[in-house]
């Protein structure tokens, strides 16, 4: 029987159709770089996988350095592990990719959460002489650590200093928070210790910039080593670095620690003296200061000053002046407060309520507290926290005799938005 030439066509068509389309990056390569492709995205079914085929397919190619890097960077959106292969399978047989290729797997195998990968990546770079992108070293650094690899992040630190890569200020700085955030106090301390008798043992020829000053500040002060911070802002001062917002922040945090506010009073009036521009966390710091031994005045006086200097309040403001009210017995002041953030547009969160039920409730006035509690959930939706429900629960219960039944009901209201949440 023969086929007409149309009825060919028809089914050639048909078929093709009916294919699954190669994949989109395939059809930006060329040539033997395409046919490599198809190879490798097939050595995942082939015996022995990925892992045994790719090296034995890149040494058969042979492909130039140029189509490597775009092979390589082609491959990481349609699977990561199949580019990571391919570059130390590139590497070990003698075709270097460029720089770009080994930042490209570095960082798809950082954001796939194989810090192994990425960390074998820039290892394999700097194994080839290159230098990595200090951008890329920092973000494995920060995950590093967050993973709480502090070990692996130090040793990727000073594997960056012996191959030549740029080591910063920033790069210090990363290494030096994460420490701090992982929990390892003696390790920072020990590491800012390092950074003072080295590369800044002095500060008037190489002196650190703020952000870093801040953070090794901030490691002294929370490890115990308060001389030191000290000497350090002076060594600052002399050298002509003037401190930030931040690190004003960090000084009057550890100066309201200690209990000595009115040493953190007159550091934050000399830095308004001498020009500095205050933060909302720099205020809210004090006013907390101010609430946590009962100095209603002073706490008002500063939030005044903040009006004052066009610096806005927000919750934790707020909260810090509830709380100075509540803590001096004057409960309709805390209130006068919290009407005041309403009409500022700052929404109460769930310290606000926390605060003010238990307020309320010393008073024998525990439904008023319940019922600026509902109205705020109801109008703002304010997130219910175990503390928030106590504080509720024991305003209930502090209702006086003629509203027993409200609060009641309201109790059961409390109850009934935890079980919810």
């Amino acid at each position: 029987m023969t086929v007409s030439s149309q009825t060919l066509l028809f089914l050639t068509l048909s078929v093709a159709a009916a294919l699954p389309s190669a994949p989109t990056t395939a059809t930006r390569l060329h040539g033997q770089t395409a046919r490599l492709h198809a190879q490798i995205l097939r050595s995942r079914r082939a015996p022995g996988g990925a892992s045994r085929n790719i090296p034995r397919l890149v040494r058969a190619a042979n492909l130039p350095t140029a189509n490597t890097t775009t092979l390589i960077r082609a491959l990481v959106p349609e699977d990561q592990r199949l580019a990571s292969h391919l570059l130390h399978a590139s590497v070990a047989a003698g075709r270097v990719p460029r720089t770009d290729a080994f930042s490209t797997v570095g960082a798809a195998s950082r954001k796939a959460g194989d810090l192994d990968g990425a960390r074998a990546a820039l290892a394999a770079l700097h194994e080839c002489g290159l230098r990595a992108n200090p951008t890329d070293c920092h973000a494995l650094l920060a995950a590093l650590c967050e993973a709480g690899r502090t070990d692996a992040a130090e040793g990727l630190y000073r594997e960056m200093a012996r191959a030549g890569t740029e080591v910063g200020h920033k790069t210090r700085a990363v290494l030096l928070t994460g420490l701090l955030n992982s929990g390892e106090g003696e390790r920072a301390l020990a590491f800012a210790h390092e950074l003072l008798g080295g590369p800044y043992r002095d500060l008037a020829s190489s002196p650190p910039d703020v952000p870093l000053v801040n953070v090794i500040l901030q490691a002294l002060f929370s490890h115990g080593a308060e001389a030191e911070a000290k000497s350090l802002l002076q060594e600052l001062k002399v050298a002509g670095i003037a401190p930030d917002a931040r690190t004003l922040s960090l000084l009057l945090s550890h100066l309201v620690k200690l209990k000595q506010l009115p040493s953190a009073l007159e550091v934050f009036n000399a830095f308004l003296a001498a020009g500095g521009a205050p933060s909302a966390a720099a205020f809210n710091i004090l006013i907390d200061g101010c609430a946590r031994q009962a100095q209603l005045l002073n706490a008002e006086a500063l939030a005044a000053q903040m009006d004052g200097l066009g610096v806005k309040r927000d919750a934790y403001t707020y909260n810090a002046l509830i709380s100075a009210a509540a803590r001096a017995g004057r409960v309709n002041r805390a209130l006068a407060q919290r009407r005041m953030m309403r009409r500022s547009g700052v929404a109460a969160d769930a310290v606000t309520l926390t605060l003010l039920a238990r307020a309320l409730a010393d008073e024998s006035r525990g439904v008023e507290a319940l019922r600026l509690a509902r109205q705020a959930a109801d109008g703002a939706g304010v997130k219910f926290d175990a503390r928030l429900a106590a504080a509720l629960l024991y305003a209930a219960t502090r209702a006086r005799q003629r509203d027993a039944k409200e609060a009641a009901e309201h109790a059961r209201w409390v109850w009934a938005e935890m079980g919810r949440r």
